[in-house]
């Protein structure tokens, strides 16, 4: 068995890490929230399986946070709707288009949405 330096893993920072990420941090900043490296966090998530869930419950909390923006953003018609789409994409995989396959199961099919302008009606 070989020695190395002691984890600076908690069983708190499971609940920790759900708290952060609710408030539409990012699972990588939750690094400088318990002084560590980002490498650490990922093995954290290998090593400790309640970690682990914590991440994925974070995960959805993180989402639920920021539709809720989102959705603030088109009732009251304020902020920055861009950086909020950009944001939507890169952290929460979001597209404007879908891939979908053919009946047969062969090929992709691939649907885009186009916004509809007034003159097309």
């Amino acid at each position: 068995m070989t020695a190395g330096r002691p984890t600076k893993y908690e069983e708190r920072f499971c609940q920790m890490l759900i708290q952060h990420m609710s408030e539409g941090l990012s699972f990588d900043s939750f690094a400088a929230e318990v002084k560590i490296n980002r490498d650490t966090l990922y093995e954290w998530k290998k090593v400790y399986p309640e970690f682990s869930d914590a991440h994925k419950r974070g995960l959805v909390e993180n989402l639920n946070f920021w539709e809720r923006v989102g959705r603030q953003q088109a009732i009251k018609g304020k902020g920055n709707v861009a950086a909020w789409i950009f944001n939507m994409k890169n952290r929460h995989g979001w597209k404007d288009t879908q891939e979908i396959t053919s009946p047969d199961g062969q090929a992709p099919i691939q649907i885009i949405i186009k916004e509809r302008n007034a003159k097309d009606d």
